[in-house]
């Protein structure tokens, strides 16, 4: 025990978002400061192993420690391209236990590379739980009410721009070959000046379903900026289904907050009074 605190201190010592500690037999947990989307505290757990000095999740995103609203994990395309970037992109390997647990991890050999690997296992955790939140089962009724609030949206953008400007379930080419699905597209001259305007759209029956397309817009907005051709005229833009029955501003505060900061400009909320005013003004007109 007495050999982990230094590493605790190490750590601390250079990353500034750490908040305390517990020992664990041979492993140190050592509690960040750094949230998930669905306000939940990153953990990250630091033992010795063969030699070099290993930062793991200690298997908590494999065993849900995490909370989401929905905790089956099945095959997502989202989840699965959000886990396989942030691999790539932090550079973390992975490990299956005996019984069966998945642990994601990096590993150094010495002590002054220890904060930056403590960090990249961090924020890793982060976004592939916040990644897990936007999975759960689509009912025919949401689906339904998704396509009229996604035919209004995109109608009213072909009306505005005309149906050459505006390129609707449009992929997002990505690093390595990958691309990420988005509700929409504008692309005008406005100005003299090639512009781009990538929508997405949250709506839902009920509030999980809101929330969750808005962590997926937020996860997908994300892997763009992160991996995606830089464009300092683009924009994005977050449409809100103010009239759904699943908008709930109180209790999905904290989600849409994280989706405001990600697209950098505030949300656009459409009810029926509204029409789809809010969403026309805030673009402009080719």
């Amino acid at each position: 025990m007495e050999n982990l605190l230094p590493l605790f201190k190490a750590i601390k010592s250079d990353f500034c978002n750490i908040v305390n500690y517990k020992l664990r037999g041979t492993t140190i947990e050592i509690i960040t400061g750094i949230q998930t989307i669905t306000n939940a505290v990153v953990s990250i757990f630091v033992s010795y192993k063969d030699g070099k000095i290993v930062v793991s999740d200690g298997g908590w995103i494999n065993e849900g420690e995490y909370e989401t609203y929905y905790a089956e994990h099945d095959s997502d395309e989202v989840i699965d391209l959000v886990v396989s970037q942030y691999t790539s992109y932090f550079d973390i390997k992975s490990v299956r236990s005996n019984s069966g647990t998945v642990y994601y991890y990096k590993s150094t050999d010495r002590i002054e590379h220890l904060s930056s690997i403590a960090h990249d296992v961090a924020h890793f955790i982060a976004y592939t739980v916040s990644a897990q939140h936007t999975t759960y089962r689509i009912t025919n009724e949401e689906k339904t009410q998704k396509t009229v609030f996604t035919n209004q949206v995109n109608n009213a953008l072909k009306s505005q721009f005309g149906d050459r400007n505006v390129f609707t379930n449009e992929y997002i080419k990505l690093k390595d070959e990958q691309s990420v699905k988005i509700n929409s597209v504008v692309r005008i001259i406005h100005r003299d000046i090639y512009k781009q305007f990538y929508l997405m759209y949250v709506s839902g029956s009920r509030l999980d379903a809101f929330i969750k397309d808005a962590t997926e817009a937020t996860s997908k907005f994300q892997l763009i900026d992160q991996f995606g051709v830089k464009d300092s005229y683009l924009q994005k833009i977050a449409v809100l289904n103010k009239s759904a029955a699943g908008y709930n501003p109180q209790k999905s505060g904290i989600f849409l907050k994280q989706l405001e900061e990600t697209t950098g400009r505030p949300l656009i909320e459409i009810d029926a009074n509204t029409s789809m005013r809010n969403l026309l003004d805030a673009l402009p007109h080719n």
